[in-house]
């Protein structure tokens, strides 16, 4: 199954084709448009250069257009790498949650003395609070560490991507 990221290549790649075809066939029929006609010199020069500045244009608009896809697929792909290591966090949190409700479980149903019992869920409160309050914390320095990484990425990103386009437009 193909990802979002090989989808977006794939879009992008079939419709950069589609415009060098409707570019390639739009300059064809400017050169056979001046080749049907008798032009002054100096008005067939101007048009040729016309011609060629507008394909030097487009040639580094497109360039611009899929660099900025390669650019936005890498940023995704560190927005993507923080979620995963966010929900392999919080799955390890769960699974150590678990597996100490089992082991109280056992625990309890190993003894026989209510005492015993009530000291047994009380010491598994506390440390389930405990372990609680240190989920949330590391939790809180994973978020506050990774999300300016994301971001920064993305702008970083986004900022190359314009100055491309910028230049592109300057011939």
């Amino acid at each position: 199954m193909a990802t979002t990221s090989q989808k977006t290549t794939k879009a992008t790649n079939k419709t950069a084709e589609t415009i060098d075809e409707a570019v390639a066939s739009a300059t064809a029929q400017a050169e056979e448009l001046m080749n049907r006609f008798e032009l002054p010199e100096t008005v067939r020069d101007f048009a040729e250069r016309g011609i060629e500045q507008s394909r030097e244009v487009y040639g580094k608009m497109r360039d611009a257009a899929q660099q900025a896809t390669s650019m936005m697929e890498e940023s995704t792909a560190k927005a993507t790498e923080t979620a995963t290591e966010f929900n392999i966090k919080n799955v390890d949190y769960v699974e150590a949650n678990v597996e100490a409700g089992f082991e109280l479980t056992r625990k309890l149903l190993e003894t026989r003395d209510p005492a015993k019992a009530m000291e047994l869920q009380l010491d598994f409160a506390r440390k389930q609070a405990d372990a609680f309050n240190t989920h949330v914390k590391d939790m809180g320095a994973f978020a506050a560490k990774s999300t300016p990484a994301v971001g920064e990425a993305f702008n970083t990103q986004v900022s190359k991507y314009f100055e491309q386009f910028r230049t592109s437009f300057s011939v």
